[in-house]
């Protein structure tokens, strides 16, 4: 069996950073206010991934599915696309060989032991809870519970992100409609994420909703160069930064974002977006859209990036 493990350079270093700032505006503040909650859920949904992942293959190595146990601990070591198994420790699951070491532990599975797959299961209702730790850079516990329509998952615990401590703490509420054969597939996700981010002096307190319409091309009957995936996120970001004494909010922002794979040949876009940002509840900028990057600008203010966290 080929362990298919989404090795990112350990799903919690993000970048961004808070701070102190000096000036008028704290641009690297702002940032993080902007983007980091996306980041923080881009890092869960890839660590989902690697448990299950992990999980899966552990329990088809022992055998112990064929009882209807799951091997939540010992050592998977991965090299190139092949993967070993050892029994041991029998506290936690460590995954080596990727470019950090990530341990996972108090790992809570419920779900469909039929599913063909750790990505079918993950689609199907489940319950999946768990810490993830990599040494030096944060631990997090998540816990997410899903219906096969609508689900919650929580993200709590320490990350450092851009060399700043964070604490984190975040709740995701939403509805997933789809389906698909073996030509493709179609489906809508809408969610809310709310809860806070606090470091080195920043407070930033998440308010976003998300629509997610994702299809995909998979037949065989389709050349490669016909094959592909698209999505499409519209996003609403009402966050608030506290930082030196001064609330900066983003007001009626909304964000537009595509990606697509074709022919594997992928592309990711902003294509569109709009809103203001306000100091103590006066407008100061308005959110735009150049060369495929999002800046604020005003009539106080330099240009300023911000990072979308794609």
């Amino acid at each position: 069996m080929r362990l298919r493990i989404l090795a990112a350079q350990g799903c919690l270093l993000l970048a961004a950073a808070c701070g102190s700032s000096a000036g008028a505006s704290p641009g690297a503040p702002l940032g993080a206010a902007f983007a980091l909650p996306r980041l923080v859920l881009l890092g869960a949904q890839t660590s989902r991934s690697m448990v299950a992942e992990a999980v899966w293959f552990a329990t088809t190595t022992t055998g112990a599915g064929a009882t209807g146990s799951v091997t939540r601990t010992g050592t998977i070591t991965v090299s190139g696309d092949a993967a070993g198994y050892s029994p041991t420790p029998s506290e936690k699951l460590v995954v080596r060989g990727l470019p950090v070491e990530h341990e996972f532990e108090a790992v809570e599975v419920v779900g469909n032991p039929q599913a063909a797959s750790a990505q079918q299961w993950l689609a199907l209702p489940h319950r999946l809870a768990y810490t993830h730790r990599v040494a030096g850079t944060g631990e997090v516990r998540i816990d997410e519970q899903f219906d096969g329509t609508q689900f919650v998952a929580t993200v709590r615990g320490q990350a450092r992100l851009a060399g700043v401590d964070y604490a984190v703490d975040l709740t995701v509420r939403g509805v997933t409609r789809g389906g698909g054969d073996l030509d493709g597939s179609e489906a809508r996700t809408g969610f809310d994420v709310t809860g806070t981010l606090r470091g080195q002096g920043c407070e930033i307190a998440v308010e976003e909703q998300h629509v997610v319409d994702f299809a995909s091309a998979v037949s065989l009957r389709l050349l490669h160069s016909q094959r592909g995936w698209a999505s499409q996120i519209r996003s609403s970001i009402g966050n608030t930064l506290k930082v030196d004494g001064v609330e900066w909010k983003f007001v009626g922002v909304k964000v537009e974002t595509g990606a697509k794979e074709k022919g594997g040949q992928r592309s990711d876009d902003v294509v569109a977006c709009s809103g203001a940002l306000t100091r103590a509840g006066v407008e100061v900028g308005k959110l735009e859209l150049a060369n495929g990057l999002v800046r604020v600008v005003g009539p106080d203010l330099a240009p300023l990036p911000l990072d979308l966290g794609r």
